[in-house]
C-alpha cells in the first residue's frame, strides 16, 4: 500500500522488528499479518484499512502455536491479496513489504523482462562450474551482465570476483552472492549439465550469483532510493572463505546493511523463509595436537595411548 495511506500495523510483535530489518518499513508503510487459525494469540485485531496488502497464515492453529512458543520459527506466508503484476519472486518481495507504488511497479516490469536472461545466465554458469578460488571464467561471465545491462562494476584484482553498484546518495545497503562449485561430478541429465566431470553447482551458487546479478540490472532501470552495492565473492566453499578475503578489501565499508539468501529446495518457488537468528550450518576446520609420555607396546599402562585419545 501507499506510504501516505492511514494502515494501523498489527500488534503481532514478533513479526514486527523482522519486517523492520528485512524491509526499513516506517510507521505509515507497514504490512498487515492476519492468522486464519483459533489461536487468539496470533490474530491481528485490527482490520487492515482499504488497499492494505494482507498476507495469511494458511497452515492452521498448529503451526500458529509453534510459531508462539518459538519466536524464531521458519515462517511461511501465502498471498491472501496481491496485485496483479506479483508473479515473481522479486515483486512478491516488494507486495509483502507494502511498497505497491511507482517503484515497485518499475522493478517487477524489469523483473518480467529480464527473467529469461536471468534464467540463461544462471544456465551457463551450471554448465561451466569453477571451484573456490578459480572462478575466472565465472567473473567473467557475471562481469559481462552488468556491461550489458549499464551497471558499473569492477573486478577484483585476482581475477576471481567483482563489485556492482547501483543508484547513489549516502545510504547503502549490500548483497552478496557466491560464485564457486563444489568438487563432485554431476549425474543428472539435464541439458544444462555441468561440462565439467570434476565440479558441479550442487550448492546453488549458480542461482544465486544470476540472480544477484539480474536484481541489479532491473535496479538500473529504476530510480533506486539510494544505493546498492552487489558483491560477487569466490570461495565460499573454502576454508579459510573468500569472504575474508574481501572483508580484508573493506568491500563492506559504508553498507549500513548486508544482505543475502540460500536457495532452498523445501521451499516452492516464489516462498521466501526468514528466522530470527541462525539459520543454516557451517563448516569448520581446527587441528587439535596431543602429547603424552614415551613408552614401549609392551607396557601401554606406563604410558599414554594417544591412538586412543584421538578416538
Amino acid at each position: 500500500h501507499h506510504p501516505s495511506r492511514n494502515v494501523h500495523p498489527c500488534p503481532h510483535k514478533p513479526f514486527r522488528p523482522v519486517l523492520h530489518e528485512m524491509t526499513g518499513l516506517t510507521k505509515t508503510n507497514k504490512v498487515h499479518l492476519i492468522d486464519t487459525s483459533r489461536s487468539s494469540r496470533h490474530k491481528c485485531r485490527r482490520r487492515p484499512a482499504s488497499g492494505a496488502t494482507v498476507y495469511q497464515n494458511t497452515r492452521g492453529a498448529d503451526h500458529a502455536r509453534a510459531i508462539n512458543r518459538t519466536p524464531g520459527f521458519l515462517r511461511s506466508w501465502e498471498p491472501h491479496v496481491a496485485p496483479s503484476y506479483a508473479r515473481s519472486p522479486v515483486a512478491r518481495a516488494c507486495t509483502l513489504a507494502g511498497c505497491m507504488d511507482d517503484f515497485s511497479t518499475a522493478l517487477a516490469a524489469a523483473v518480467t523482462d529480464l527473467t529469461s536472461e536471468i534464467v540463461a545466465l544462471r544456465r551457463v554458469i551450471h554448465q561451466h562450474p569453477e571451484t573456490a578460488w578459480n572462478e575466472y571464467a565465472t567473473t567473467a561471465r557475471v562481469s559481462d551482465f552488468p556491461t550489458t545491462h549499464g551497471v558499473a562494476h569492477e573486478i577484483l584484482d585476482d581475477g576471481v570476483g567483482l563489485i556492482a553498484e547501483v543508484g547513489s546518495g549516502a545510504r547503502c545497503v549490500g548483497f552478496r552472492a557466491d560464485l564457486d562449485a563444489l568438487p563432485l561430478r554431476e549425474a543428472t541429465k539435464e541439458p544444462f549439465r555441468s561440462l565439467v566431470k570434476t565440479a558441479m553447482h550442487a550448492c546453488g551458487h549458480d542461482a544465486h550469483t544470476a540472480i544477484a546479478a539480474g536484481i541489479a540490472a532491473a535496479l538500473q532501470r529504476t530510480d533506486v532510493p539510494g544505493a546498492v552495492r552487489f558483491i560477487f565473492q569466490p570461495a565460499e566453499e573454502a576454508i579459510p572463505g573468500g569472504a575474508v578475503t574481501l572483508v580484508d578489501m573493506g568491500v563492506h565499508k559504508g553498507l549500513e546493511a548486508l544482505l543475502a539468501f540460500h536457495v532452498d529446495p523445501s521451499l516452492a518457488a516464489g516462498k521466501v523463509g526468514f528466522r530470527v537468528g541462525g539459520i543454516t550450518g557451517a563448516a569448520d576446520r581446527m587441528a587439535i595436537e596431543l602429547s603424552g609420555p614415551g613408552g614401549h607396546t609392551s607396557r601401554p599402562h606406563q604410558t599414554v595411548d594417544l591412538i586412543n585419545v584421538a578416538g
